[in-house]
């Protein structure tokens, strides 16, 4: 994995750089998304590290290159460049325990670790596969590159390819 992308995770759906205090509008300040501090701030909530304890450096962060999206629609997503491999590991550690949205400010937002784009067709290849395992409500994620793992009544099962699955 290029060491961009192993630095890298995306935050989707967060409204940063929109007005999302909830001071009354004559205090309302915009928060801007390259403002390492904001992130800082973030990280240190979900890690729940104390003030004594250092927070993990962010390099850079920065919007998608997406166009501006129409009022009422999702913002852009969000790209934060940690410095260290071994800091984005434990970011999402932490997060993982967690399960679910999350929630900073008011707002619901997911994070997302970055892979190479052949990781990630990779990857979406199980996408309809993984939406049919919800819905039977069957436990599982996908392993690193690309290898779903199933759990059926204690059994796990590791598919390195969704042609396999669709067999079993």
């Amino acid at each position: 994995m290029s060491k961009p992308s192993r630095v890298k995770c995306w935050i989707w759906k967060l409204e940063v750089g929109e007005i999302i205090s909830s001071q009354p509008a004559s205090l309302r300040v915009k928060k801007p998304v390259a403002s390492p501090h904001y992130w800082i701030k973030l990280i240190r909530h979900f890690l729940k590290l104390s003030d004594t304890i250092p927070a993990p450096e962010i390099e850079r962060a920065h919007r998608a290159l997406h166009p501006i999206p129409d009022p009422g629609h999702p913002p852009r997503h969000i790209i934060i460049c940690l410095l260290r491999w071994s800091d984005k590991n434990e970011v999402f550690k932490t997060l993982a325990s967690a399960k679910g949205k999350l929630t900073w400010d008011g707002h619901d937002f997911r994070m997302f670790q970055d892979f190479p784009m052949e990781i990630q067709c990779q990857r979406d290849s199980y996408r309809e596969l993984r939406s049919i395992l919800r819905k039977e409500n069957l436990r599982h994620g996908i392993l690193y590159p690309a290898r779903l793992i199933v759990t059926i009544n204690e059994e796990t099962f590791i598919f390195k390819n969704p042609r396999k699955l669709r067999k079993f």
